[in-house]
């Protein structure tokens, strides 16, 4: 007996690297659920186009204009520096207040909401909705009158009710000849009459029953048809309203300091409703900014008639003191030089004068330290400095010229201002009559003919791309917590049992594995039989010595592992070697004295690792080596060698274990060399874990040992089934464990080999199947001609 306790201290096992790459194989690896869940949501996206209610956006461009009219014009130079600007972004402001959008909800009636049912199923909201904006009704599909095929319309103008029944669902149903009748959320018919016609009717209500009042404007439907009424309260309406208005400015190339261009549009189930919203709230905002700005006018027109009859009496006085000069000193006329100190005193008096109104003026519209306000100051003082100098160079002429100047200039002064002050309230007066709004209408909103949403094209590009990434989210984390093996050398990380086979994946091997997952496909050859120097095959002749050698008790020479001989990362374990050196396996012993064949168990975690190929091909090339082998599938659930045998239909290891059949009855010969096989049985039974348990099982089992040398069990995977366990408690002399390169789970392999253990089986080592070298640097050539047997 030789027993192996020792083992090489692993080296870590390489971290993976290769990123995208690795994401790429999983997603290949999985691209059934890539598929899966991305035409879900295809299928997902497709029907929210088919059942979403359709939104229509309507949209006016509006121009903000100058406010004229609303200032003092005599004034101009003055109230020019101090005026506000027309801003595109205030008046944004404005059309969204609250003001002006509640009294163009209350025009619309969009407390109102009306929904138009008696759709056809599934289909019919996305085929009435292609005739939204008809004024007709759009004609019935296959006769089908009593459903809403588009073109329907109701208009209430009265519809009150009880401030407990808010929110709550009343129906109108369509009469012939515009008659209605009204509905409650239960089907209770509250009310009828005609379109046209105020109708009371009562709701009940938890304080009891409750008045209402609903008056149809206009009805355009086909008798039968039904449509949905609720009632918002002024504030739920308003948010709702809100929230569905938008205002832009669009950026524009000009020398102004503010755009003067806005855009308003509002979205709503209806094209008709949210063409009637965006007007109503323009024509809403033109009324309040002319009632607005005339005010304005009427302020500014009140200010200046309260100094009118004071510059009056003050001109009558000026007037009254130069004529009494003039008659005094006998005074007709004066030089050039006091001419011009009288002009330039009046214009100076002047300006002094309209900027104190304008200031007094502005005092109801800007604050103190208003920038507009100090800078208007700041010219007034400028003006009062300039007098003061005038007055010096006045003071220095003749007493007689000097009063001369300064009544003419007193004269001149009040005359001109009473006379600017006059044709300004006159103009003013007709300002008020006549003020123009602060916004022009460039483009008033009309009825959208297409939906703004859902966009089918959208929709579905987003169904796709959302797809796309919530399946490889899922895949990612299928992959992480899986812990998928990729290379051999992952192996090592948790196991310390030897890898005896790296068998790299081959177009052969892919087709076998195909072929034997049909199970009516014709029957088919080994691949060892028709490619013997395939590279997997070559892998198995490694796996056949190294095999061997643990049976009969030897030392395993390194270089009968990895593939055809090679090892693809020259290296076992995390071990660097060269030439031969012995597998240690801390739980396997062999037992070379043990009479008769020897007992070899193929089983994995899962299906689908290949175990079947690897069992069968490996039995055949036993065969080779002159020795007598029995292939027993055992798999009596899923098994898959029977397409191995021409035209085998008699019993198999089922009806043995149930006795209904003799041990030679159910062995068949395979091909003219030392090579036999037992399949699964005729009939899968329902029992197979305790058909494995029974004693028949090793009786069958002692005597199979004294007719051949090699009994190579294809078993079921260790977790779906406890198959694979009786088996392995059952004195089996060697358990080869077989796991697939993107496929296995790490967790899968510890659990398997938890459970093996638990039952005491004497696992040799690993078969790694499937592997493909070249994405992982492993880049040998096996390029045989040649085998030697």
């Amino acid at each position: 007996m030789l027993s192996y306790n020792m083992r090489p201290v692993m080296t870590p096992v390489p971290q993976r690297g290769d990123g995208l790459a690795d994401l790429w194989r999983s997603v290949v690896r999985h691209k059934t659920l890539l598929g899966a869940v991305t035409g879900t949501c295809c299928a997902a996206g497709v029907l929210y186009v088919l059942l979403a209610t359709p939104q229509y956006r309507a949209e006016a461009l509006l121009r903000v204009q100058s406010k004229a009219g609303t200032s003092i014009s005599a004034l101009s130079d003055v109230s020019g520096s101090m005026a506000a600007d027309a801003s595109a972004s205030d008046e944004s402001d404005v059309l969204t207040s609250r003001s002006v959008v509640s009294a163009a909800i209350a025009a619309t009636g969009a407390e109102t909401v009306v929904e138009t049912q008696s759709h056809f199923p599934l289909i019919g909201n996305y085929l009435a909705s292609r005739h939204a904006t008809d004024n007709e009704l759009a004609p019935a599909l296959f006769g089908l009158d009593q459903y809403a095929w588009g073109g329907e319309r109701l208009k209430p103008g009265v519809f009150t009710v009880p401030e407990a029944a808010l929110k709550a669902k009343f129906h109108v149903v369509a009469g012939q000849g515009g008659r209605w009748t009204l509905y409650d959320k239960d089907d209770n018919a509250l009310a009828q009459g005609r379109v046209g016609e105020t109708v009371p009717f009562q709701v009940d209500t938890p304080e009891g029953r409750a008045p209402g009042e609903l008056r149809i404007d206009m009805l355009r439907a086909r008798p039968g048809v039904s449509f949905e009424l609720r009632k918002y309260s002024q504030q739920t309406t308003f948010d709702n309203v809100l929230a569905r208005l938008r205002t832009a400015i669009p950026p524009r190339d000009s020398t102004l300091r503010d755009p003067a261009l806005i855009r308003l549009s509002y979205q709503a189930e209806s094209p008709l409703v949210a063409q009637g919203m965006v007007n109503a709230i323009i024509k809403t905002y033109q009324e309040r900014d002319v009632e607005r700005r005339a005010a304005q006018a009427q302020t500014s027109l009140g200010f200046l008639k309260k100094r009118l009859p004071a510059l009056k009496s003050d001109l009558e006085a000026a007037e009254n003191r130069l004529n009494t000069f003039r008659t005094q000193t006998g005074t007709v006329d004066i030089a050039q030089q006091n001419t011009a100190l009288i002009t330039r005193m009046s214009r100076l008096e002047e300006q002094q004068t309209n900027l104190q109104l304008a200031l007094d003026a502005a005092q109801h519209r800007f604050q103190p330290g208003n920038e507009n306000y100090q800078s208007a100051l700041t010219q007034l003082n400028q003006v009062k400095h300039e007098i003061a100098e005038t007055s010096k160079i006045a003071s220095n002429l003749p007493t007689v010229q000097r009063q001369y100047v300064e009544l003419a200039r007193d004269v001149a002064v009040t005359t001109q201002l009473y006379t600017s002050v006059l044709t300004n309230a006159q103009q003013l007066e007709v300002a008020a009559a006549s003020t123009p709004p602060g916004i022009a209408v460039v483009d008033w909103a009309v009825a959208p003919e297409k939906q703004s949403w859902p966009r089918g094209w959208i929709v579905l590009l987003g169904s796709i791309f959302g797809g796309l990434f919530v399946s490889t989210v899922s895949i990612y984390l299928i992959a992480l917590n899986r812990k998928e093996l990729r290379s051999p050398e992952e192996i090592d990380h948790f196991s310390q049992l030897p890898r005896l086979a790296v068998i790299a994946r081959s177009t052969a091997q892919l087709k076998q594995d195909v072929r034997a997952l049909t199970h009516n496909a014709a029957p088919a050859k080994l691949l060892a039989m028709t490619s013997p120097t395939d590279p997997s095959i070559e892998a198995l002749r490694s796996l056949r010595s190294s095999v061997r050698a643990m049976l009969s008790g030897a030392p395993v020479p390194m270089n009968h592992l990895g593939l055809g001989g090679m090892n693809p990362f020259n290296q076992i374990n995390g071990m660097p070697f060269n030439g031969t050196t012995t597998v240690m396996n801390p739980s396997y012993v062999a037992d070379a004295n043990q009479p008769g064949g020897k007992v070899i168990l193929f089983t994995g975690p899962t299906q689908g690792v290949g175990k079947s190929f690897v069992s069968s091909n490996f039995a055949y090339l036993l065969a080779e080596t002159r020795a007598s082998v029995l292939l027993i599938d055992a798999d009596m659930r899923q098994g898959r060698l029977r397409h191995l045998v021409d035209g085998r239909t008699g019993p198999g290891l089922a009806e043995v274990l149930e006795g209904t059949a003799r041990v030679d009855e159910a062995i068949v010969p395979l091909g003219n060399g030392g090579l036999s096989i037992m399949d699964a049985g005729a009939a899968y039974p329902e029992n197979p874990a305790e058909l494995l348990g029974r004693p028949a099982f090793q009786e069958t089992l002692t005597m199979l040992r004294d007719i051949y040398d090699y009994i190579v069990i294809d078993s079921p995977p260790v977790l779906p089934v406890s198959d694979a366990l009786s088996i392995a408690m059952q004195n089996c002399d060697l358990v080869l464990l077989v796991s697939r390169a993107d496929r296995t789970g790490a967790r899968q392999l510890e659990e398997t080999l938890r459970r093996l253990e638990n039952v005491g089986a004497k696992v040799g080592g690993h078969v790694f199947n499937g592997f493909a070298p070249g994405r992982y640097g492993a880049r040998e050539e096996y390029g045989f001609r040649a085998v030697a047997r």
